[in-house]
């Protein structure tokens, strides 16, 4: 386990499933909320006992026709968690699922599949994360369907630690109901090829949908941001603020779509798109989208590229800072943002060290 994915196994009181190649292991996972609160079931165990549930949600959100990789995973996929939460039901501990590879001897591929209901006036925090240990190229293909019922709150973040031969697709399809909050947190720290996928679909009034992502590559890392959000219905709020950092040879792909539907009106949607290049090798393709068909609508977007300012280099170092410890400041003050929104100080404060210390480690060549 690299440094970062160890502080993981250290959150306190966090309902735990771990999947190790595309496998449950019962034996390392741990339900600590009440099953009154949380029930969960992870596929290709005890299924069977929630059949009315997987059967009305299952593969209804995430199209296969659409991605060829969702395709895949719909075909291919054996394994994976059903997790349902009560109505009128706030749970405390975090759910935290762990999507490991070992690849030490083999070259893992793993189709997994995830579903989150979360029914009305309910609260959930989720957090997957993913890893890979070994020299052996790693693959997994997941696919998550959140269902956020009327008036329910969902705080969804995803990690991926650094790995030079992780090769991850993440695809994420959430689906609002009326007064609901849906917020999405993506946190890339590198890998040899990761694409993530996050599709909101916005089916009632008054829903407020928030996705923050930071990347970082280096290398010869490539990762790959598609979002989208579809406005049905009026009087709804969407934010987007997506982060990249860029070292290297890496190159890395922002594409976010809006969409506002005839009838849509009074819909606020806010995207923004921002990224470093921290050598002249790093490559980052942005295409800001939006598609509207109202007319009373506030919609806006954007994306901006750049270098670090080396006259602020050039302050910060003259107030007795070394040259890394200068640049990891300004990067880490451009990546505070996104980060500020992890929703337990236990997660935030590991992570803002981990982060703290990589980005001064990067090199300061242009």
């Amino acid at each position: 386990k690299t440094a970062l994915q160890s502080l993981y196994w250290h959150l306190p009181e966090a309902n735990v499933l771990v999947f190790v190649n595309g496998y449950y292991q019962a034996d390392l996972s741990r339900i600590v909320s009440p099953e009154a609160q949380l029930k969960v079931v992870p596929f290709g165990q005890d299924a069977q006992e929630y059949p009315q549930a997987l059967a009305q949600h299952l593969g209804q959100y995430a199209n296969p026709e659409e991605d060829p990789l969702v395709a895949m995973n719909t075909a291919l996929f054996e394994q994976g968690a059903y997790i349902e939460v009560p109505a009128n039901t706030t749970v405390q501990a975090p759910v935290v699922i762990y999507y490991l590879n070992q690849s030490q001897d083999q070259a893992p591929t793993s189709y997994l599949r995830t579903l989150v209901n979360v029914e009305k006036s309910s609260q959930l925090n989720l957090v997957e994360v993913f890893g890979t240990t070994g020299n052996e190229p790693a693959f997994t293909n997941l696919v998550s369907e959140v269902v956020v019922q009327e008036n329910a709150h969902v705080h969804h973040t995803c990690l991926q630690p650094d790995h030079l031969k992780a090769h991850i697709f993440k695809h994420t399809q959430a689906s609002q109901q009326a007064n609901s909050v849906y917020t999405n947190l993506t946190l890339t720290l590198g890998g040899a090829l990761v694409r993530n996928n996050l599709h909101i679909s916005v089916n009632a009034q008054n829903c407020e949908s928030n996705m923050y992502g930071l990347y970082l590559t280096n290398g010869k890392d490539h990762v790959d941001n598609h979002t989208a959000v579809d406005h049905r219905e009026p009087n709804c709020l969407s934010n987007e603020l997506y982060k990249g950092v860029m070292d290297g040879k890496s190159t890395a792909m922002f594409n976010g779509k809006i969409f506002v539907r005839p009838g849509a009106q009074k819909t606020n949607a806010f995207q923004s798109n921002r990224n470093i290049l921290l050598t002249n090798e790093a490559t980052i393709n942005a295409k800001p989208q939006l598609e509207i068909w109202a007319d009373d609508v506030k919609c806006s977007h954007g994306a901006t590229t750049g270098q670090l300012d080396e006259e602020q280099v050039f302050y910060l170092r003259a107030r007795g800072l070394s040259e890394g410890a200068a640049r990891g400041l300004l990067l880490y003050a451009f990546a505070r943002d996104v980060l500020e929104h992890l929703p337990y100080e236990t997660l935030r404060v590991p992570l803002d060290a981990y982060l703290d210390q990589r980005l001064q480690q990067l090199p300061s060549s242009k």
